[in-house]
C-alpha cells in the first residue's frame, strides 16, 4: 500500500511537456498591436497638434485644392450671370435661361425662365427663383420647373423648406408686407397681410405645419421687432413674441425638431414649444459674422488678437440642443462667411476655408486672386469669378 501511494504521488508531480511557441501567431499579435498603437498616436497628434494636422490635411487627406486644378464652368464675361447652388447642382441664370450643371461642371439641362434679376432660395433638391421686385416665381427640382406663378406686388424674398413648400414676401401692395405660402404642387395654402410691420424674414417648419414671420415696425422712435408663428392649415396665430425695444431681428431659421433659431443684432434666441429663450449673446466688436442656416447649431466667426499688429480669427459652432461647442482656427481675418446645413465657408481673400460643424476642416481652396463670391451646399461649392465658376467637391 505504501508503495502504491508513493507511486501515485510521484505520478501526480510529473511535468507535462511545454507546447512550442507559435512564432507566426506571436508575430501577428505584435504586428496588430503595433499598428493599433501607431494609429492611436497619429489620431492623438492629429487632434492636438496643429502643424501635424495641417501636414496630414494637405499631403495625406488632400484637403487643399487650388485654382485652375478643378472642374470648371466657363461663363461669358460680356453677359450678366447669376449663379446659385442646390443639392449637387449649380444653376447659372443669364438671358432668361437657367442652365443646370452637375458637380463635374457638365451642363445637364436648360430651362426657360422669365427672370432678369433673381432672388434665390434653396433647400435640398428644391430651388425657388423669383424676380427681384418683380412678379414671377418658379419652383425647380429634378431638372424641371414644377410650377410657376405671377404674383401681384413686388417680390422681396423667397424661401423654400426641404419638402418644397415655398413662402414669398411681397411689398408695394396696400399693406407694408404680404406673405404667401404654396405647397409642392403650387396650391396656395396661406396668405397674411401686415398693415404696420415689414416682414424681415420667413421660415417654414420641416413638417410643413408652421410658418414663422420675423417682423419689424419702424414707425416709432424705436424699432420694435417681433416674431409670429402661424399654423398653416388653420391660418391661426399660435405664438407672438415681442422683442425688447430697439432690438432688430435679422434672420430666422427652422432647425432640428421644429426649433426656430432667431438671430438679432446682438443675440440668438430659440423658440421651442411656444417658449422663447435667449441662447447666446454676442459682441459685434469681436464677432465678425453669425450664421444660423445650419442643421442643429449656430456658427460665429470671432476676431482673435494675436499680437500688436497681427490679428486672427476662429469659427465656433455651438449645438442648439446640447450647448456643446467646437471651433476651428482660421489663420486670418475673413471678408465674408457662408453657411449651409453642416458646413461653413469662410472667405479669407485669396483663400476659402470650408469647415464642418463638427469643427473639422472639409476643404481649403487657394487662389492667386481675390475670391468675390461663393455658392454653397452640403455637397459642393462654387468659387465664382466673372469668367468662370470653379467647383469644389465637399
Amino acid at each position: 500500500m505504501d508503495f502504491y501511494m508513493l507511486n501515485n504521488f510521484g505520478t501526480s508531480n510529473e511535468q507535462k511537456p511545454r507546447k512550442p511557441i507559435d512564432k507566426e501567431k506571436l508575430i501577428k499579435i505584435i504586428s496588430i498591436t503595433s499598428v493599433v498603437l501607431i494609429i492611436l498616436v497619429i489620431v492623438v497628434l492629429y487632434i492636438n497638434n496643429i502643424k501635424f494636422r495641417e501636414f496630414f490635411d494637405k499631403y495625406i487627406f488632400r484637403k487643399e485644392v487650388y485654382e485652375n486644378n478643378l472642374d470648371t464652368i466657363l461663363l461669358q464675361e460680356e453677359d450678366t450671370n447669376y449663379s446659385y447652388a442646390f443639392d449637387k447642382t449649380i444653376a447659372v441664370l443669364s438671358k432668361n435661361k437657367l442652365k443646370l450643371y452637375n458637380s463635374s461642371g457638365k451642363e445637364e439641362h436648360s430651362l426657360g425662365v422669365e427672370i432678369n434679376t433673381p432672388i434665390f432660395g434653396a433647400n435640398g433638391k428644391y430651388l425657388a427663383i423669383a424676380e427681384s421686385k418683380g412678379h414671377k416665381v418658379y419652383l425647380v427640382a429634378d431638372n424641371n420647373i414644377i410650377w410657376q406663378k405671377d404674383i401681384e406686388g413686388d417680390i422681396t424674398k423667397v424661401e423654400v423648406n426641404k419638402n418644397g413648400y415655398v413662402a414669398i414676401v411681397v411689398s408695394n401692395t396696400s399693406y407694408k408686407s404680404e406673405i404667401i405660402v404654396y405647397d409642392l404642387n403650387g396650391n396656395e395654402l396661406f396668405n397674411r397681410y401686415l398693415a404696420l410691420d415689414y416682414a424681415i424674414d420667413v421660415s417654414i417648419s420641416e413638417d410643413n405645419k408652421y410658418l414663422s414671420i420675423a417682423k419689424a415696425n419702424f414707425t416709432g422712435t424705436l424699432i420694435q421687432s417681433s416674431i409670429e408663428i402661424f399654423l398653416i392649415e388653420t391660418k391661426n396665430s399660435e405664438f407672438n413674441y415681442q422683442a425688447e425695444s430697439n432690438k432688430l431681428i435679422v434672420n430666422i431659421e427652422y432647425q432640428e425638431k421644429n426649433k426656430l433659431v432667431c438671430m438679432y443684432d446682438d443675440s440668438i434666441h430659440i423658440i421651442e414649444n411656444n417658449n422663447d429663450t435667449e441662447f447666446m449673446k454676442y459682441d459685434s466688436k469681436n464677432t465678425l459674422f453669425m450664421g444660423i442656416n445650419l442643421d442643429s447649431c449656430v456658427a460665429q466667426v470671432d476676431k482673435i488678437s494675436s499680437g500688436l499688429f497681427n490679428s486672427n480669427s476662429s469659427v465656433k459652432f455651438t449645438n442648439i440642443s446640447t450647448n456643446v461647442s467646437s471651433s476651428y482656427e482660421l489663420g486670418g481675418v475673413p471678408k465674408t462667411m457662408y453657411s449651409y446645413k453642416d458646413i461653413v465657408a469662410v472667405n479669407l481673400g485669396t483663400e476659402v476655408t470650408f469647415v464642418k460643424t463638427s469643427g473639422w476642416l472639409s476643404k481649403r481652396y487657394k487662389s492667386s486672386r481675390e475670391v468675390q463670391n461663393i455658392i454653397l451646399t452640403n455637397n459642393i461649392a462654387g468659387i465664382v469669378y466673372k469668367n468662370k465658376i470653379e467647383i469644389v467637391k465637399l
